[in-house]
């Protein structure tokens, strides 16, 4: 706990440092949503679904997501809706079809999508008010969305609308647990800090979050709660600034030591996170069938 303290301490001197010196607002040629420019590899290690992104961190948190969406893949039936898709490197990553359409209000990241998914249909709008008829889709899958839309009633609304009967909405999230296990981690001023870069402005726990899904309309058929406090806990020094650029000096056979070992936090997450005590939730909710 102490470590993971002075960590954070140093995390706001190198930010500090780094801000002197140039701008720390994001490059102009970088969307909110852009992750990759590229296809990114994907490995299975035991069974983990491992995403080779630029760093640890990102890999980390987002083999959890891959995963399980490959679990849930055969529930995927077209048409397909992305929510807040992205450059839609994540959707290549799930198994997701070449065709699935893409929504995000990010005009970057649909740029880069159209590269990424050529010939797929991207659609820039806001989640809460989709210009998109009514029950067009049979699946709308969203991965790490919902915590970063300004009404996110509205957004389960408008999901609901656009599926037809019987369509599902498939969708991780990450809950307010995660902002009090930061705190319990690293102490309010770093844990604001850091849901300020990550940009969520949802917070709902996990018994709210259900609850709304049922308000919009949906029946939830499966869950699963994942990332308890360690993975969160080794998640926030892999993120820091200052282990990051040890990361880059590291060799090769060091990283793939790392992924191997960092795959089996994974997998432990997914399997024995108890239902409440998870940063992040998997959904799969149902729209009633005429």
């Amino acid at each position: 706990m102490m470590t993971l303290r002075l960590l954070a301490l140093g995390d706001t001197l190198w930010l500090r440092l780094r801000a002197l010196r140039r701008s720390e607002q994001r490059a102009a040629t970088d969307g909110a949503g852009v992750q990759a420019r590229a296809a990114v590899p994907l490995r299975t290690l035991g069974d983990v679904s491992w995403p080779e992104f630029d760093t640890l961190a990102h890999s980390f948190w987002r083999a959890q997501e891959v995963t399980l969406f490959h679990r849930h893949v055969a529930l995927v039936q077209v048409p397909v809706l992305d929510l807040g898709c992205g450059d839609g490197v994540f959707g290549q990553l799930a198994g997701w079809p070449a065709d699935t359409t893409g929504l995000d209000f990010d005009e970057e990241s649909l740029r880069v999508r159209a590269q990424v998914c050529p010939g797929a249909v991207n659609v820039r709008a806001d989640a809460g008010r989709m210009p998109l008829p009514d029950a067009t889709f049979v699946t709308c899958v969203s991965n790490s969305v919902f915590e970063h839309l300004p009404d996110l009633d509205a957004s389960l609304r408008e999901a609901h609308r656009v599926l037809r009967p019987g369509g599902r909405l498939m969708f991780t999230m990450t809950l307010g647990t995660f902002s009090r296990q930061l705190r319990e981690l690293t102490g309010a001023a770093d844990a604001r800090a850091w849901l300020e870069r990550f940009g969520h402005r949802q917070e709902p726990d996990e018994a709210d979050l259900l609850r709304r899904v049922a308000v919009a309309g949906f029946k939830v058929e499966q869950m699963v709660s994942y990332q308890p406090q360690s993975f969160t806990a080794r998640y926030r020094r892999l993120v820091s600034p200052v282990f990051q650029f040890n990361e880059r000096r590291r060799p090769a056979t060091w990283r793939a030591r790392e992924c191997e070992r960092l795959a089996g936090e994974v997998s432990a997450s997914l399997a024995s996170t108890p239902a409440g005590a998870g940063a992040c939730v998997f959904v799969v909710a149902r729209k009633e069938a005429a």
